[in-house]
């Protein structure tokens, strides 16, 4: 029995969150780094060998850097295999050639997911986020086709995710507010994590 990627529909059925809320106006700080919560959720949910193997396609929405210091372990996109092998060598026996297209088998499952788990997180944030705000990725016959649902991110963080003065005193302010060692440390880090 052969084994197929998920499609599109599939992978965002079983994401945490199929649906994310829509950021309604002009995207701010705020309500893109809830966005992309959301979808680093998603994409550490459709499991995957790249990476390590432990954070799903985690690696699908942050920075390389970043990701490498999280897991320890480069996260290199599958690359497309190519059509089926023919015999790579004379006088191949038909266990060998049948352990090379499984081989090749599971190596073009590998990218068609990746490929349909970016496509479904892309399809996420193109119906999250008004049109207007991502027209810039668009590209006239291809649409937003080469474009990776890092690319829409890192757009969205460059144009609309401006981070103030005043948006830093805030936090600061958050962030130093007197902790009350008998609550749980819990709370602690989560007030940290709110600044």
């Amino acid at each position: 029995m052969a084994i197929n990627a998920p499609s599109i529909d599939t992978i965002t059925k079983s994401f945490p969150h199929p649906v994310l809320p829509s950021v309604v106006g002009q995207p701010t700080y705020e309500t893109i780094y809830e966005i992309h919560k959301l979808i680093m959720e998603n994409a550490s949910a459709i499991p995957s060998t790249v990476g390590g193997g432990n954070h799903g396609h985690f690696g699908l929405v942050i920075e390389a850097p970043k990701y490498l210091q999280v897991t320890g372990v480069a996260f290199v996109a599958p690359p497309n295999p190519g059509p089926v092998p023919l015999a790579r060598r004379p006088f191949m026996t038909p266990a060998e050639i049948e352990n090379e297209r499984q081989t090749h088998r599971a190596e073009l499952v590998a990218f068609q997911t990746y490929h349909n788990c970016d496509k479904a997180l892309q399809n996420q944030l193109i119906t999250a986020v008004e049109e207007r705000y991502i027209k810039g990725l668009h590209q006239g016959i291809v649409g937003y086709s080469n474009r990776t649902t890092y690319k829409f991110l890192a757009h969205l963080y460059a144009h609309y995710g401006i981070i103030t003065p005043s948006m830093l005193q805030e936090s600061y302010a958050k962030m130093t507010q007197p902790y009350n060692p008998a609550m749980p440390i819990k709370m602690f880090f989560e007030q940290l994590e709110a600044a």
